[in-house]
């Protein structure tokens, strides 16, 4: 009698644990900021305070008044093998509007764990109903198959500082080299069967060229303008 009493606290003491562990790792998706890098120096950052995920759009020079962050709250995360799937609602109302806190302001973003350094992000549903949330299927398989905008961390960030900028012909080739490889494909591929918002293509040409860099041992800050600078050589690409 004793020793099954004591299993059964044994086994509610571990449930508990679990489920706080599962709690903790729900509310926690990001450790850290993260940072995509976009044309001509601006970018967008990434971060979670608490309960609420705050993104905000920086453009190269700060204006006087930066533009707000956009604010989500977090209602449910969920780990489904590499990413974690988030519902979230919008704390942001739309300014002038006779409907300042719509039904649809409700969203699903997926997470995909690239490297500690690098995260995926997916904008996977937009504007939908809360009773909506919870009907949209999640598949794994499926989500390999999306594209998906790379942010770095704020660590990985300063390491891509220290990188040298493209300045040479040589470099550029490099650069050139890396982009034609078959993996640019598959992400132009990926970019096609996803509705990212992605309208003219600039954030999949930016994804492209970050990651070409990183591959060719240049720095990504500012590179399509470095690259500019050897227009000559990738027209005869």
């Amino acid at each position: 009698m004793l020793m099954q009493f004591s299993i059964r606290i044994i086994t509610a003491l571990v449930c508990g644990l679990l489920w706080i562990s599962y709690q903790t790792c729900a509310q926690v998706p990001l450790a850290t900021s993260y940072t995509f890098l976009g044309r001509q120096g601006k970018t967008t950052h990434l971060w979670q305070q608490h309960d609420t995920l705050f993104s905000r759009y920086q453009p190269p020079v700060l204006p006087p008044d930066p533009m707000p962050a956009q604010r989500y709250r977090i209602l449910q995360s969920t780990q489904i093998e590499e990413f974690r799937v988030l519902q979230v609602e919008s704390l942001d109302s739309i300014p002038f509007s006779a409907n300042p806190w719509p039904e649809n302001r409700f969203s699903i973003i997926v997470l995909r764990n690239v490297t500690p350094q690098q995260l995926g992000y997916y904008d996977m549903r937009l504007h939908l109903t809360r009773p909506a949330l919870g009907t949209v299927p999640i598949i794994a398989d499926s989500l390999r198959r999306r594209f998906f905008f790379t942010y770095y961390s704020s660590a990985y960030l300063e390491t891509l500082r220290q990188l040298p900028a493209i300045s040479t012909k040589e470099q550029a080739e490099r650069v050139l080299t890396e982009i034609q490889r078959p993996s640019t494909q598959l992400v132009a591929a990926a970019w096609r069967a996803t509705d990212s918002g992605d309208l003219y293509a600039t954030g999949l040409i930016q994804e492209i060229l970050n990651q070409a860099c990183i591959r060719a041992g240049v720095s990504p800050w500012k590179a399509t303008e470095h690259m500019e600078k050897f227009r000559p050589l990738t027209n005869s690409r």
